[in-house]
């Protein structure tokens, strides 16, 4: 074999693993953190003020997981049950599997949520809630 022929052969070689990277690459699922990422992405102040409200709050949102039972409990600051809003069980790795409930606070302003349908991984578990007078948002960290 000569040189001219071995330089060909390197470079259809070449050729034929970029080819197969884009392919690879284009086969691969995109797992943005949103869909609607640019919208969010206006509405950052907000969001951050909602975190400067939760700090300045002398009481956190309690999230407590108890395996055993395959619950998450929420512990909402204040007296009553004022607390609305939404909590996001995120899931990194799926946007498939996030799921979004309600706050619906019983009489001692506390939640409990089954995990029973969730996948076993990493969750982000997102909660934007108000007490009727400011808004708030925590986020925690779920294993499950």
């Amino acid at each position: 074999m000569n040189w001219g022929k071995g330089i060909g052969l390197a470079y259809i070689g070449f050729i034929a693993f970029m080819i197969m990277m884009v392919y690879k690459s284009a086969q691969q699922e995109l797992n943005l953190v949103t869909k609607d990422y640019y919208e969010k992405d206006l509405t950052f102040e907000d969001q951050r003020v909602k975190r400067v409200n939760t700090s300045a709050f002398e009481k956190e949102v309690a999230i407590n997981h108890l395996p055993e039972n395959e619950t998450v409990t929420f512990q909402f600051p204040g007296e009553d049950n004022k607390a609305q809003g939404t909590i996001l069980f995120f899931r990194p790795s799926d946007n498939k599997q996030d799921k979004t409930i309600q706050i619906s606070a019983n009489a001692q302003n506390e939640m409990t949520v089954s995990t029973r349908e969730l996948v076993s991984g990493h969750w982000r578990i997102l909660v934007d809630w108000s007490d009727g007078e400011r808004d708030y948002f925590t986020e925690s960290v779920l294993v499950l």
